[in-house]
């Protein structure tokens, strides 16, 4: 049951991003063709339904450590899903085509990533990955306020990447005065409303999933700094994240210039961190 819903899931979103996709051809035309623009973001509804029906079922059948996502298929499963819950509940405000359908793709790149993960990759027991001895409510504790801030964290950069990305379409195609485009996508404040609140969110769970991640470090007696790549691009992104929000509060960048950088941020970032997990066949931060 769990692989048909997962597979519903898939078509749903590739159903949506398609959508989209055809719905912006058509605006680019220079006669503008009426679409139902609510018709990609039903296909994303359905495909969030099935996600999170999916999401709940595999959680019955797990054991409760075994629920936090501590190997990378397990990650960007509830990556994917976080990604789509965050969007249909800013769904209203933003229109489908542009966003949306970015957005489709990417859950879909996700879901598809996790499902070849772990069908590919070993399964790393829970108490495998404490390499020290840690009380295990310590434990569970530490790596509720590590993992789920840090998919959280993972989720807003992406989302951040996103809206800048299209915001940089848009003013763009405003300058060129191609209005046809614009019609079909939310407005510039509203974009870079969405992105601000993004990066200031994401900054904030990052800094709490690197904290737990130093605490974690202490409490288990490991060393703080280690080989662990992943561990490089997050400090990085972290750094580089800092310096968008205090270039966009206190050196007042221009709009573009913050987009642009969170964009890079989170595509760079993201791109990295997928390559290491695929190259090292899915074995985990910290495992």
């Amino acid at each position: 049951m769990l692989h048909v819903l997962v597979v519903f899931a898939l078509c749903f979103y590739a159903g949506a991003s398609l959508h989209a996709l055809f719905s912006l051809r058509g605006a680019l035309r220079p006669k503008e063709r009426k679409d139902d623009k609510w018709s990609g973001y039903l296909l994303f509804k359905l495909g969030l339904l099935c996600h999170t029906i999916a999401a709940a079922v595999w959680t019955a059948f797990q054991p409760p450590m075994q629920v936090l996502p501590t190997q990378a298929g397990d990650f960007y499963f509830w990556l994917s899903w976080l990604l789509a819950v965050i969007f249909w509940a800013i769904g209203k405000p933003v229109r489908f085509s542009a966003i949306g359908g970015m957005l489709s793709a990417v859950i879909l790149f996700f879901l598809v990533s996790s499902s070849l993960l772990v069908h590919t990759t070993p399964t790393i027991e829970f108490d495998t990955i404490a390499a020290a001895p840690v009380d295990p409510p310590h434990l569970v504790f530490l790596l509720l306020i590590h993992v789920v801030p840090a998919v959280c964290a993972n989720a807003l950069v992406i989302l951040s990447a996103c809206v800048s990305l299209i915001f940089m379409i848009q003013e763009k195609r405003l300058k060129e005065k191609r209005i046809d485009f614009t019609q079909k996508g939310p407005n510039l404040e509203l974009l870079f409303g969405l992105n601000e609140a993004f990066l200031f969110y994401g900054f904030v769970a990052m800094t709490i999933a690197i904290i737990s991640g130093a605490l974690w470090a202490y409490f288990s007696h490991t060393p703080l700094v280690s080989a662990d790549p992943l561990q490089w691009i997050s400090w990085a992104a972290w750094i580089l994240l800092a310096g968008i929000l205090h270039g966009a509060t206190h050196l007042k960048w221009a709009r573009r210039q913050v987009a642009l950088g969170a964009f890079l941020v989170g595509a760079l970032s993201t791109v990295a961190t997928v390559t290491i997990l695929f190259f090292s066949r899915g074995v985990f931060h910290g495992a």
